[in-house]
């Protein structure tokens, strides 16, 4: 009931010749990225818990990225400020230089809490960070975003669940109950953690039923965001971005045919 293990793994995505607008003079110009490498280390333990109540599963990883490949984009402004209409949008693809990532990563699933009552959880831990990448900002000025968080990776997140599974329900109906709590730390969605293209802490609450009334007929109801917490699953500081979903309902019903 107890596996311990160890990798290292290896590879990269390959490299490609662009055509790319300089981000200081507006020209087209040829460009190289080069490839993107990777070495990734994990060390971690899968366990059965004891009387098969569940399953805990722990790990521990370290990703090292050379030449990470990144897409950089800006606007092309007036002294005053202003957009130039004379020169189009800038976007094009480059080498950060070096980026590390490394965290915890820790899962609990189908804890068996009482006779229809189970518990998972998972929760990591990530530090994801810039070691060097030299490049050009919005504002076309040359920058180092060296020690920087990496885009869309939040510090800490979790999920977790409750479910009260085939409860009777009568004689022959069974019932499937489930809550979540989803959280998702701090996240930047910019190289330069721009605090105009960042989201805040959020958590969403989930909850879903299904019944089946006999072996053909089934109910189910699902809520997803039920507080109706409003966040950005992207956002890019402009006028461009996705919003998170609000709240929704779903209800259904299902027949199998034998």
């Amino acid at each position: 009931g107890l596996l311990v293990y160890g990798s290292v793994s290896t590879g990269f995505q390959a490299g490609f010749n662009q055509t790319r607008t300089d981000a200081l003079t507006g020209d087209d110009l040829p460009n190289k990225v080069d490839p993107e490498k990777l070495t990734a280390y994990e060390v971690g333990v899968k366990s059965v818990l004891g009387e098969d109540r569940g399953f805990l599963n722990v790990s521990a990883f370290y990703y090292d990225y050379r030449d990470m490949q990144v897409s950089v984009g800006g606007l092309f402004l007036l002294p005053d400020g202003s957009l130039d209409p004379s020169r189009p949008a800038f976007f094009f693809t480059d080498n950060a230089g070096e980026a590390r990532i490394y965290g915890i990563d820790l899962q609990l699933t189908e804890l068996r809490l009482a006779r229809y009552l189970t518990f998972s959880a998972a929760a990591e831990y990530l530090d994801a960070k810039y070691e060097d990448y030299q490049t050009v900002g919005p504002n076309r000025q040359p920058v180092n975003y060296k020690g920087n968080r990496l885009p869309r990776a939040p510090e800490f997140s979790a999920t977790t669940g409750l479910t009260l599974d085939d409860v009777p329900l009568g004689a022959v109906a069974k019932g499937t109950f489930r809550v979540e709590y989803n959280y998702r730390g701090k996240t930047y969605f910019d190289e330069d953690n721009n605090a105009l293209a960042t989201q805040d802490a959020i958590g969403l609450v989930n909850m879903s039923a299904r019944i089946d009334l006999n072996d053909r007929w089934a109910l189910t109801a699902t809520g997803r965001n039920l507080t109706n917490e409003e966040f950005f699953d992207f956002y890019a500081g402009s006028n461009f971005a996705n919003a998170g979903e609000f709240r929704t309902w779903e209800i259904g019903a299902t027949y199998r045919w034998r």
